[in-house]
């Protein structure tokens, strides 16, 4: 509490006043709480009146110079552990995952013993983990999705990265011309880019009208969709 620590005339320290009949009452009830770290830079702290505002209290204030602080120690947020994922849409799409899992689950499951609800509860939940971990697998960490293999796309990339490196250390060369040239293979990589990503489209789209009306709606969803589905068997009723 930081504004008891301040020398101030009474009506500056009362944070909170009612008028009665025949006198008025007031009263400190609001204060301004911070760090003990952080007390030494509040340079001031004192209350207001005449607030337009339906309350009786007070506004309260508080000064602090941090340009006097060097360094700030705030709390560390406790750091998660690392989970890991397993790629449960192997179990949509492949079959052949989905009889190794089953069978690789049955093989481990042992009959419990006189042993606690919980106990066996936790158990099974770990021996499912550690099976669906070593025949399922886990997601990869994820990968930028517009990366194209292309030599051309390569070769330039590999121009710029130089220059920028002899804008950071050529001390001697031009670098408004360094700037120049980058700038203009940044401009061709950024077409080149739109190019690769129109054949793609283009491929699509290609595939797509190839297919029959009733299946390009399905091809059509399953080529935006990210994770991959299990395709769908279309069965003629005759």
């Amino acid at each position: 509490m930081i504004f008891l620590g301040f020398r101030k005339r009474a009506t500056h320290k009362t944070t909170w006043c009612q008028r009665r009949t025949d006198y008025h009452v007031f009263n400190q009830i609001d204060y301004i709480l911070c760090q003990q770290n952080c007390r030494r830079f509040c340079m001031d702290a004192q209350s207001w009146g005449g607030t337009t505002t339906a309350s009786d209290h007070k506004l309260v204030t508080a000064d602090f110079v941090l340009t006097q602080a060097r360094r700030l120690r705030f709390p560390r947020r406790p750091e998660a552990a690392q989970s890991l994922h397993i790629a449960r849409d192997r179990l949509t799409y492949d079959d052949a995952i989905q009889d190794k899992y089953t069978t690789a689950l049955k093989a481990a499951i042992r009959p419990t013993n006189e042993t606690p609800v919980a106990q066996q509860w936790n158990s099974l939940m770990d021996l499912i983990h550690d099976t669906a971990e070593a025949t399922i697998g886990v997601n990869t960490a994820p990968t930028r999705s517009k990366r194209y293999d292309d030599p051309v796309l390569a070769a330039l990339s590999e121009r710029q990265r130089a220059l920028q490196i002899r804008i950071y250390h050529d001390r001697q060369a031009s670098t408004w011309t360094l700037r120049q040239e980058r700038n203009a293979i940044m401009h061709q990589i950024q077409l080149r880019c739109r190019d690769l990503a129109n054949r793609a489209l283009d491929e699509q789209i290609k595939l797509i009208e190839s297919l029959s009306p009733t299946a390009q709606m399905f091809e059509a969803v399953r080529a935006i969709n990210r994770t991959r589905v299990q395709p769908l068997l279309l069965h003629d009723a005759t």
